[in-house]
């Protein structure tokens, strides 16, 4: 079995390093993903860390929903956080949209000045991003992901994270179908270069 499939079964049962463990090996995809379709606005940290907390916490209390697909979980896992990234991220932006429309000052509707108390599990979730934030591995995939041009590494955030097909790639891109085909196997091999087999293992699980 998969390195995934084992940690994620695991953190259902309750494995807090297994749980540690997949925020490391997919988070700086999904920090990828949102910088990406954030935009211009996605060049603020903040914002990001902000998007990329709130998905964790959506997707954490429901990895037991999760099914294998041929046997393996990472694909799974990397579409169904795509998702929820998509849907928060355009959240975002529609929320700024509005900011903008009425002005800096004010405050959405309905938003308190205290904010809501964060839940256990909220809690649980920062404190997973709080302890990995220096971490080896999740540094060493921050790293090979960063080295990468910025249109091979939207391509990979694409066909990897969100699943999309080569022509929805270059649709998204403005770019030919052969070119983003061209970009999305030499971003693999430049990751598999830069990676430990330990981790390039599991990228290769997504580009199945």
């Amino acid at each position: 079995m998969d390195q995934t499939s084992l940690h994620l079964r695991a953190a259902v049962e309750g494995a807090a390093g297994s749980l540690e463990w997949i925020v490391i090996h997919f988070g700086p995809f999904l920090e990828a993903q949102i910088r990406f379709r954030l935009g211009r606005g996605g060049k603020n940290d903040t914002d990001v860390e902000d998007v990329v907390a709130e998905v964790w916490m959506r997707v954490l209390p429901r990895l037991s929903d999760l099914q294998a697909r041929d046997g393996h979980l990472a694909p799974v896992l990397a579409k169904f956080l795509s998702t929820t990234a998509l849907n928060l991220t355009n959240n975002s932006l529609r929320a700024r949209i509005r900011l903008l429309a009425r002005g800096h000052g004010e405050k959405d509707p309905g938003q308190d000045d205290a904010g809501d108390p964060l839940d256990e599990q909220a809690r649980q979730t920062l404190g997973i991003l709080t302890r990995i934030e220096a971490n080896e591995t999740c540094g060493l995939i921050r790293e090979a992901l960063g080295a990468l041009s910025e249109v091979r590494r939207q391509v990979l955030v694409l066909r990897l994270f969100e699943q999309r097909s080569n022509r929805e790639v270059a649709e998204i891109l403005d770019v030919r179908a052969n070119t983003a085909a061209v970009h999305y196997k030499r971003g693999i091999e430049e990751l598999r270069a830069r990676l430990p087999s330990s981790i390039s293992g599991e990228v290769d699980l997504l580009a199945k």
